[in-house]
């Protein structure tokens, strides 16, 4: 009933806020376009464009999401086209967002810090080939030696691979710091030394062997530029690309309580001083607004002379031509889509209580940038750009059209179960008032649990987008996961196909125990705050162990091969920590990280395990 209650408050004031702020943020220039009025009714649920999901109004899409408050600005034809807010800067308050409000623009913050370096490389005072480390003088990147056939080389890596993250330097993000908590120098933040609370910034895979998204890459550009200066990493990004592109609203300075900012939230409520802190400034220290990065973008993007730039046309368009691998094409500081006819330069960004992304096609054609104060802002993000591509018709960007074929009550009941994709990964199907609702959970035995309510909580609608009416068989989309239901006319037997990865081709799902035997090394590697921590893991066919040296606190762990491909083992979900001495977790194959809990600093030992049943688990015991 109080849920219930609260729940209600919360749209309530939202719709409110939704009003003052459109009233206040809609000039009258933008007030002339109806394209923006109908982006507001124009949001799909899950993204499923057929003709039973109706758009949904921008208002109780938030208070779906439970986002307090959104910024976003729209990219037409080269020039901002508009710019506008909605809801709250506090969900405990009634202070509306405007198109001037601060947000966290969190690894939004990389290409800017990728652009800045690109000037001082104009200027000479960086090279972007050559070892990074003849660059840096108060710490360098260190040699890794693990074994006869492992020694990563620290001169091996240039800004170029940093920049593209393909230097195979470790620490993929960073936590930050409550506000009032003491912050780490940057030496202390690369040398994982207190009071930093990440790891060391180190070689945790070749230089240029794959790509290797590194936040902790970013604090070495950040050092650097830093470096190269003897300045601030701020008044050397202000100087070079903040002020030459009128990013006025952009800062790495800390806002105060009169500032307009948006405090950050987890599921609705603030977090405790209003934000978290982030002296890694080059890779999610920038606070901006997205009428400002919609300026950065079109920087970026367009190629015709007279607009202002930072660095010259030939290091942007260095920034826009791929560094990276097919699977993972990064340019330098952002990763590049492809469509039909255009490539997309994109960024998304994630610290807590915050989620930004940027979208913008070459050229400046189309593009959108949407900032949030929420972690669930991330999938409210996606769909709003969405919705602005399907108001404003961006035919490259819209979501393909889905027609639903009718079917029976009877082919309906077909797809209920439960579909075993992997050892301990299953995909649920349950029937609710004639819609099918699906999730994905883990575990090594079959979960009966019933569906609650039209769309409660991990569940979400399956969509058949070409089911045989006569049996029920067809192509599906959960979300942004497709698979394909195929029965057996003779046996009634289903099976569920889903996608490989890295392939469009469907393959059928198998019970097969996970294999352990590789021709590559196993190591037991950190991942987010663990990245130096890597182990090698003797596997066979029955398991395996690793000795870790662990410190007291939470570690996410990884067991995988250099290539991430080859052997890529996770458990799930990741709320499933695991506790020393605790009974064996069950892993999946390209699960979530291994989390650790760990209440006394010492030496552990751990094991992976293969079980009767074929699945493997890993346990966690100190070494005696």
């Amino acid at each position: 009933m109080f849920a219930t209650f609260f729940a209600t408050l919360f749209e309530l004031t939202l719709r409110r806020a939704f009003l003052i702020v459109t009233a206040f943020t809609c000039g009258l220039a933008f007030a002339q376009d109806p394209r923006i009025a109908r982006f507001e009714q124009s949001l799909l649920a899950d993204g499923i464009r057929d003709q039973h999901n109706a758009p949904m109004g921008l208002a109780a899409h938030m208070a779906h999401y439970k986002v307090p408050g959104m910024s976003v600005a729209v990219i037409e034809n080269g020039r901002v086209l508009w710019a506008k807010a909605y809801g709250v800067r506090d969900a405990a308050g009634a202070m509306p967002v405007d198109t001037n409000t601060l947000f966290q623009a969190a690894s939004l913050s990389k290409p800017v810090a990728a652009m800045t370096a690109l000037a001082l490389v104009e200027s000479g005072e960086l090279t972007l080939d050559g070892p990074i480390n003849n660059q840096l003088r108060r710490w360098k990147i260190e040699d890794q030696t693990y074994d006869a056939q492992n020694r990563f080389l620290a001169n091996a890596v240039s800004l170029r691979d940093v920049l593209s993250h393909k230097a195979g330097l470790g620490v993929g993000g960073f936590q930050g710091y409550a506000t009032d908590a003491k912050i780490p120098a940057i030496e202390e933040i690369l040398q994982g030394r207190s009071p930093a609370n990440n790891s060391q910034v180190a070689l945790v895979q070749p230089p240029g062997f794959s790509n290797l998204y590194s936040g902790g890459g970013y604090t070495v550009v950040q050092l650097a530029i830093e470096d190269a200066r003897r300045s601030k990493f701020e008044l050397e990004a202000a100087r070079l690309v903040l002020n030459p592109l009128q990013m006025s609203r952009s800062t790495y300075a800390r806002p105060g309580g009169a500032d307009n900012f948006a405090s950050a939230h987890t599921a609705s409520q603030p977090i405790a001083g209003g934000y978290r802190m982030h002296p890694e400034l080059a890779a999610a220290g920038l606070w901006s607004t997205p009428s400002d990065m919609a300026r950065f973008a079109l920087a970026l993007a367009r190629t015709e002379p007279g607009q202002p730039q930072a660095v010259s046309a030939r290091l942007m368009a260095s920034m826009r031509q791929s560094h990276g691998k097919p699977e993972y094409d990064f340019g330098l500081g952002v990763s590049i889509h492809h469509t039909e006819s255009l490539r997309w330069f994109v960024h998304l960004g994630a610290n807590r209580g915050y989620r930004a992304s940027m979208w913008v096609a070459e050229g400046g054609k189309y593009g959108a940038v949407v900032m949030t104060n929420d972690d669930a802002g991330g999938g409210l993000a996606r769909e709003v750009i969405q919705a602005v591509a399907l108001s404003h018709e961006w035919p490259e960007f819209l979501p393909p059209p889905i027609t639903t074929v009718p079917t029976t009550a009877e082919a309906i009941a077909l797809w209920v179960g439960d579909y075993r994709l992997a050892p301990t990964r299953w995909l649920s199907v349950r029937e609710s008032a004639g819609q099918l609702y699906a999730r994905f959970y883990t575990g090594a035995a079959r979960n009966d649990a019933p569906l609650v309510g039209a769309h409660p909580g991990s569940w979400e609608r399956l969509h058949a987008l070409a089911p045989n009416p006569a049996d029920g068989s067809g192509a599906v989309q959960v979300g942004t996961t497709h698979a394909k239901l195929v029965r057996d006319a003779a046996t009634g037997a289903k099976r569920l196909l889903t996608p490989r990865r890295g392939s469009e081709s469907l393959q059928p799902a198998t019970d097969r125990p996970i294999p352990l035997l590789s021709t590559a090394p196993v190591w037991v590697r950190g991942s987010f705050n663990d990245w130096a921590l890597r182990n090698p893991l003797l596997l066979n066919e029955t398991g395996g162990s690793a000795t870790l040296q662990l410190s007291t606190g939470r570690h996410e762990l990884k067991f995988a091969s250099a290539d991430f491909q080859t052997v890529d083992l996770g458990v799930m979900p990741q709320s499933a920590a695991i506790q020393p001495n605790a009974a064996p977790q069950a892993l999946s194959t390209r699960g979530a990280n291994v989390v650790l809990h760990v209440a006394s600093a010492g030496t552990y030992t751990l094991e992976v395990l293969r079980l009767p049943d074929g699945d493997l688990a890993v346990q966690v015991k100190p070494k005696p």
